[in-house]
């Protein structure tokens, strides 16, 4: 993945001189050969540096923010993922930002996410009101070292935002960078942050990239606990953080909706116990009461099923009507969007019935906030197919209020050929 990257991105980003550095947590030696073979190539700005294999995301992060000279020394930091390559134009762009040395905070937006041009903010309350959603996830925002030097406590920056190295434990806090950027702001006499316009894409995810299955298996965790928890510990200087907790990624992308909690029952996610070791996060982070979730998560299932459906009992439904829109579309490029449930079935029944080589890709609105991967083929963005919107058949594989939302809006993009495969497996 690192070699496919660097690969892609190698001529451009020599040309903007941005200082690359890998730190480098496998247990062997694949990626520093890498690295080696590209500084062979000329790519002098590009740096190997081991890491602990046993240290969890964010306590990598935090060892590296607080204690690497390199990264102190520079003039902004901008933490990637290495499966993640920035788009040549949003470099150029970022690199005459960074050139005018005047903001503190860079932040480029998730799928549709923010204003349309670019956003100049002065005020940290207005900023976290505006801009803190998007910067829990990886790449999303680029820090000036100015924030470096105003006074962090790294012991109690830890204790606030760390607070264990063990994923799972239900102590550990997920989002440590959101922490820090919005701590050390606060501590500027002046700030000054810009939000790149969503006219912009700005990155392209490896189709090596590898799943993160943890935060599935931990979605109350991380994202009913630790979430809130961060925001709710920043300083009182952040004002209507329970709002801004509404109105993050959580409630957008349904998360915590009915349907979704149907299916975290249906595999063992949320039982009784779940329901109320998180009661307090519920009002935060879905629009369900909290009688509703304990419904969902004591109920029997035959109960729940008989009440709100279960698409396993429409599976021949699916196979059927899939396999009839298949045959009828055969010839074009196919896109399912949608990388849940529903998207799974669809991929899996065009794989079954042959048409491995129609797919052209799994899209989502926001690929940041979804699986890495469905099924073995990588999850991107569905602006990485406007190629396509003229020729692909589209299936929309979401739940029902979803699928109509998202088909307005894939009208808007210019997508011709769209089909809700709610409506098809129910017969319209």
């Amino acid at each position: 993945m690192v070699e496919e990257v660097l690969k892609y991105t190698f001529e451009y980003y020599t040309q903007y001189k941005f200082k690359v550095i890998y730190f480098d947590s496998s247990i062997n030696n694949a990626t520093k050969r890498v690295i080696e073979s590209y500084q062979r190539l000329g790519y002098q700005n590009l740096v190997w540096k081991p890491m602990d294999s046993n240290l969890c995301l964010d306590r990598k992060t935090f060892e590296i923010i607080s204690k690497d000279n390199d990264i102190r020394s520079a003039y902004y930091i901008w933490f990637i993922n290495d499966s993640i390559a920035i788009l040549k134009d949003a470099l150029a762009k970022i690199a005459l930002i960074v050139q005018e040395k005047r903001y503190d905070l860079i932040r480029l937006p998730a799928s549709g996410e923010g204003k349309k041009e670019d956003y100049v903010c002065e005020d940290i309350n207005e900023w976290f009101q505006i801009c803190s959603k998007g910067m829990a996830h990886m790449a999303s925002t680029i820090m000036r070292s100015t924030l470096l030097k105003a006074d962090p406590d790294w012991n109690e920056l830890y204790r606030k935002y760390v607070v264990t190295d063990t994923i799972g434990d239900g102590r550990h806090e997920y989002f440590f960078t959101l922490g820090l950027y919005l701590e050390q702001i606060a501590k500027l006499n002046r700030f000054s942050g810009i939000m790149i316009g969503k006219h912009m894409q700005w990155r392209r995810d490896s189709p090596y990239k590898k799943g993160k299955s943890y935060w599935n298996d931990l979605v109350f965790e991380v994202w009913a606990r630790s979430y809130c928890d961060t925001i709710l510990k920043l300083p009182d200087c952040y004002t209507k953080k329970e709002e801004v907790i509404r109105h993050s990624d959580n409630i957008v992308y349904g998360r915590f909706e009915r349907q979704s909690m149907l299916q975290y029952r249906r595999c063992s996610l949320l039982t009784k116990a779940v329901a109320l070791k998180y009661e307090k996060y519920w009002e935060m982070v879905s629009t369900l009461t909290f009688d509703e979730i304990m419904k969902i998560a004591s109920e029997p299932l035959e109960v729940l099923t008989a009440q709100y459906g279960d698409i396993r009992t429409v599976h021949s439904d699916w196979e059927e009507n899939v396999e009839k829109l298949a045959i009828r579309l055969r010839g074009k490029p196919f896109i399912i969007f949608g990388a849940g449930m529903y998207g799974s079935y669809v991929l899996k029944k065009l794989l079954q019935d042959g048409f491995a080589n129609s797919i052209a890709g799994i899209a989502v609105s926001d690929p940041a906030v979804n699986l890495d991967f469905l099924d073995g083929y990588p999850v991107q963005s569905i602006s990485d197919f406007l190629n396509l919107k003229e020729d692909a058949a589209v299936f929309i594989s979401t739940l029902p209020d979803i699928g109509a939302e998202i088909d307005k809006i894939l009208e808007k993009m210019g997508f011709k050929n769209r089909y809700l495969i709610f409506e098809e497996i129910n017969g319209k």
